[in-house]
């Protein structure tokens, strides 16, 4: 049988990427340089992009802060009456621990099928896969920031004083960016490969999200041991790194050690799976 040669990739326009690498190590890590060079690329048409999608909307793309705002006054006051908790402490902890969750939710959630709906580019242009990864990361930044804003008007409404303490939430901020860009990168190999991945993976942050004190307070179980779903669970110390300076509380040092050791382990796993997985990507697609 006589084997066909792929020229496909011959007509593909020549962009600056990874295409003189010659090891799988080379061509991975050049792939993740191609992708970073093509930051003006990628930052112009996520914003083009987000215009269109909400061009005919009434209020465009500020139904994201909207929606986070209604979401957080409408739930915090529900949980409140039933808890019992005091309106004013708990829309403000309620906010901040949303903006956290909605950003590592969201960005995994439409991870699992970026190279999916990526598929025509990936298969019709030299681009580098990293790229796909910058540019949903660079999204749910924007995203981030436009409901931070939801967050300062409530602290500003309710009273939060404002301290140098809430500088400490950056660090934890720019953590979760940079493990976004690798854990996407990872979840979207995967989701090609094993393609029910992502019904268990929503199952799973629904798990999390109910055992993770972003609804309740932490301080309910207050004088007693904190409970194994909450002390082992990483989504708790990923959430505490950016939720506790918010609300002008320092981080345990335990968080910081939790999530910067969890944020290592990924990206080592993303590039052993980038690496030994990113040639069998077309072929998977």
């Amino acid at each position: 049988m006589t084997e066909t040669s792929n020229t496909s990739s011959d007509t593909r326009p020549n962009l600056p990427v990874y295409t003189n690498a010659r090891s799988g190590i080379h061509k991975a890590f050049a792939d993740l340089g191609g992708g970073l060079a093509l930051a003006p690329m990628w930052i112009h048409l996520t914003f083009q992009e987000m215009l269109g999608e909400f061009r005919r909307f009434f209020f465009g793309v500020f139904w994201i802060p909207l929606g986070m705002a209604i979401f957080v006054l409408a739930l915090g006051y529900v949980y409140a009456y039933i808890r019992q908790y005091e309106y004013g402490d708990y829309v403000p902890y309620l906010a901040s621990g949303m903006l956290a969750w909605q950003f590592m939710h969201i960005t995994t959630m439409n991870g699992m099928s970026l190279f999916t709906r990526s598929s025509a580019h990936i298969l019709n242009v030299n681009l580098p896969y990293s790229y796909f990864s910058f540019k949903l990361v660079f999204r749910q930044t924007v995203e981030l920031v436009m409901v931070f804003f939801v967050f300062l008007a409530v602290a500003i409404y309710f009273g939060l004083p404002f301290t140098p303490t809430m500088f400490l939430a950056v660090p934890g901020i720019l953590l979760y960016i940079v493990t976004a860009v690798f854990v996407v990168l990872l979840i979207s190999v995967l989701s090609i490969r094993f393609r029910d991945l992502e019904t268990p993976v929503s199952y799973a942050f629904r798990v999390f999200f109910l055992v993770t004190p972003i609804l309740w307070l932490l301080e309910d179980r207050a004088g007693s041991r904190r409970a194994a779903f909450v002390q082992y669970n990483p989504f708790f110390h990923y959430l505490e790194i950016v939720r506790a300076p918010l609300l002008n509380q320092v981080p345990e040092t335990l968080n910081w050690y939790v999530s910067a050791g969890c944020s290592c382990g990924l990206i080592l796993v993303a590039l052993i799976v980038f690496i030994r997985a990113r040639a069998k990507i077309p072929y998977w697609l």
